[in-house]
């Protein structure tokens, strides 16, 4: 391993920062993975909470923007995964 003679603090700095950003790095990949498992459970919940609503829909107890509303909602989980 090469050490430099004249800045040796230096290259200690560097490594730290280093291993620093890998632990970041990792950290921010294990957040991702938890925000896509989220968003996966919002989406399932979401498509349950859509068929109630088309249900009620068809029975005539509630209006289209409802239904409407949720295809919506729908569309935005989809696109944030």
């Amino acid at each position: 391993m090469f050490v430099n003679v004249r800045f040796p603090f230096k290259t200690e700095r560097t490594r730290e920062y280093v291993q620093f950003e890998l632990k970041k790095s990792y950290m921010m990949l294990q957040l991702a993975y938890k925000m896509l498992e989220t968003l996966e459970n919002a989406k399932q919940t979401t498509l349950a909470n859509k068929k109630v609503i088309d249900n009620y829909y068809k029975n005539g107890m509630i209006q289209k923007s409802e239904v409407l509303y949720m295809d919506v909602r729908i569309s935005e989980i989809e696109s944030q995964i």
